[in-house]
Formats: structure tokens, C-alpha cells, sequence
């Protein structure tokens, strides 16, 4: 339970860091895609609904656009859902690194702490094979 909290928690806090870019994404997917919709003269719940399908890579097939620049739109949308998605599995992986390494060590208190995480000043990994397999999550490392 306490490895379950603390991923909540860390996992929260790292979106809090990054908010203001996830919610710079999510409205130009939403802009984006109202763009497209204005141009396929769709209605705004069609291209809203067009736009977090198309973003999140799923592509039910059953709203398509048909003319050139809303396709390249497309692209553009779908390449920002990447982006979106990419930031938030990174800090899950971190957040699910942390927790683990808070709750599985012998001899220290497993417990909650109070204290919010803080930044790391050591952004750089650790390890070389930890560079090479995940390094998207020493963009924005932070700790317990």
C-alpha cells in the first residue's frame, strides 16, 4: 500500500511540474483539431472528438479528413499526442523507479513521508545502461 501511495503522489507531482506544457499540448491538439474540423465542415463536437482520437493514435476510421492540409493537420496533431504521451509514461516510469526504490529498502522505514519531492540537482543517470535505455527520464529527474 505505501509503494501505491507513493507513486500517486510522486506521480502527481511530477505532471505538477510539467502542467504547463501537458496543458499547452492539450489545448493545441484541441485548436488543432477545431482548425481541421472547420475545414472538413465538421461540427465542434466531430472535430473535438476527431482530434483526441487522432492524438491519442487510436484512429477509429470513422471521421477522416479528406482535403490535404487537414491530412498534414493530422500528422501534426498525432505527432503532439506522441509528445504527450511520451512525457507522461516518463514520469510514470520515474515516479514507479522511486516508489520502488522508497519501499524496498532493508532496514529503512517504509513509511509515508510528509514531505513533498523536490527537484534533484543531479539530473544526469547514474549508470551507463540506464542513459541508453531510458533517457527521457533525466529531463525533468526529481526525488523524494
Amino acid at each position: 500500500m505505501a509503494f501505491s501511495l507513493d507513486f500517486i503522489r510522486i506521480f502527481f507531482y511530477g505532471l505538477s511540474l510539467i502542467a504547463p506544457v501537458v496543458l499547452f499540448l492539450a489545448v493545441l491538439i484541441v485548436l488543432l483539431g477545431q482548425l481541421v474540423g472547420r475545414l472538413e465542415s465538421w461540427d465542434r463536437f466531430n472535430a473535438f472528438y476527431w482530434s483526441l482520437v487522432t492524438a491519442m493514435t487510436v484512429g477509429y476510421g470513422d471521421i477522416t479528413p479528406k482535403r490535404k492540409a487537414s491530412k498534414l493537420l493530422s500528422l501534426v496533431i498525432a505527432f503532439i499526442g506522441l509528445i504527450l504521451a511520451g512525457i507522461t509514461v516518463a514520469i510514470a516510469l520515474e515516479a514507479a523507479k522511486q516508489s520502488f526504490e522508497k519501499n524496498s529498502s532493508i532496514g529503512k522505514d517504509a513509511s509515508l513521508s510528509t514531505n513533498m519531492p523536490v527537484l534533484s540537482e543531479n539530473i544526469m543517470p547514474q549508470h551507463k545502461t540506464e542513459a541508453l535505455l531510458i533517457p527521457a527520464l533525466h529531463v525533468a529527474k526529481f526525488s523524494v
